[in-house]
């Protein structure tokens, strides 16, 4: 059975993260934390993390080791999560669905960057109106007012990595490895830009 796994960036508000995961329902749920965050997620979160069948959703962390560095939050995630996935799913691969909403500001580059060749869905956590956020509409959501923004990879909608690894293949005269890096390609692109 292929199971869905959430990989959700974690900063100082649990509502996001709770409604993140409400709304996506996934089978099993990564936590890209901070030290701070990763107490955040234990005290106030993982007690929430039921699903339908009041079933507990499996869960685990990626540590960052520096929340301020994108190289080594990128590293540590690409490093990480097809271990920790496998732990989870008993597969090695990406997670479905990302979701970028919280942590800080590099912790958020650094997930979506790590992610963007695998991974199928993006998912923000925002509000509809700017009226839902505090600070004059400019902070963060107001809890009851939050709306989940789901869109496809788009990376996955142009290809890009794989028409690019098929060039690349082509020019070395890898003519046959080409055409199958091609075809695949051609699977994924959306009908109007074939």
């Amino acid at each position: 059975m292929n199971k869905t796994t959430l990989i959700i960036s974690v900063g100082g508000s649990i509502e996001p993260i709770l409604y993140s995961i409400k709304n996506n329902n996934p089978d099993t749920v990564i936590f890209f934390v901070s030290y701070i965050t990763r107490d955040i997620v234990k005290g106030k979160i993982i007690s929430n993390l039921q699903k339908a069948d009041n079933t507990h959703i499996p869960y685990d962390f990626i540590l960052t080791p520096d929340e301020q560095s994108i190289g080594k939050s990128t590293f540590v995630l690409l490093n990480e999560i097809p271990k920790i996935t496998k732990k989870l799913t008993g597969q090695m691969k990406f997670p479905e669905m990302v979701d970028y909403t919280g942590g800080t500001k590099t912790m958020s580059a650094a997930l979506v960057w790590a992610c963007s060749e695998y991974s199928k869905k993006f998912s923000y956590i925002g509000s509809l109106y700017p009226s839902g956020r505090d600070k004059n509409r400019a902070g963060i959501v107001i809890s009851g007012q939050e709306r989940s923004f789901l869109s496809e990879n788009p990376w996955n909608q142009i290809a890009f990595f794989e028409i690019n690894k098929g060039i690349d293949l082509f020019n070395q005269n890898l003519f046959p490895q080409a055409i199958k890096i091609f075809e695949k390609a051609e699977k994924k692109i959306t009908n109007e830009k074939k």
